[in-house]
Order: structure tokens, then sequence, then C-alpha cells
């Protein structure tokens, strides 16, 4: 007669997206952003991000804006992520606003 060992429940769970199964080594970024205020309004902003399971993939953006507290302002950003090795665009993006003053405590973007 041969008894049945115990049933166990068993519970697993899939490694986070972000890890290299392999090595079982968390995958990461390293990003860089800089940020400058040209005047009381102006800002110029750009940031870069490589991740460390893919340093050929690359994303970006760069971004400008002028928002004055009484009068009209506006923004650019342009954005993106490419490919190094061969050297192709996967993704760009283009966005601009107006943002409309309207009184001190309401404004139109």
């Amino acid at each position: 007669r041969h008894r049945k060992p115990p049933q166990r429940a068993v519970e697993t769970s899939s490694p986070p997206m972000e890890t290299r199964s392999e090595a079982n080594v968390p995958a990461g970024s390293v990003a860089v952003m800089l940020e400058s205020e040209l005047d009381e309004s102006t800002r110029v902003q750009g940031w870069m991000q490589m991740k460390n399971t893919n340093p050929s993939h690359l994303q970006w953006a760069v971004s400008m804006s002028d928002s004055p507290e009484d009068e009209v302002g506006w923004g650019l950003s342009l954005g993106g992520s490419m490919q190094q090795h061969p050297a192709s665009w996967d993704h760009f993006q283009f966005e601009a606003f107006l943002k409309f003053n309207l009184s001190r405590r309401f404004s139109l973007q």
C-alpha cells in the first residue's frame, strides 16, 4: 500500500517585468535631467534615460516654457525614443500649449 504525500499549495509569482531572469539582477535605468530658469517665467528643461537591460535604447525630451502670471504663456516640448544600433527612431513626439491667465486664481491651458 502506497501512501500519497499530502498535497501542498504552492504559490509562485513571476519576476517583476524589469528583471533579467538569467542572473536575477534587477534592471534599472540611468537618467539625467537638467533644468534652468532663464528669467522669472521662462524655463528650459531636458532629460535623457537609458535602461540597463538595453543600453542602446534611449528616451529623451526637451522643453521650453514661458508662463508669466499676468500675460499669455506658452510651452513647447520635443521628445521620443530611439535605438542607437542601428540608429532608428521608435517614437517622436511634439507638444505645444498656450496658457491664458484669466484672473489670479483661474487660468486656462
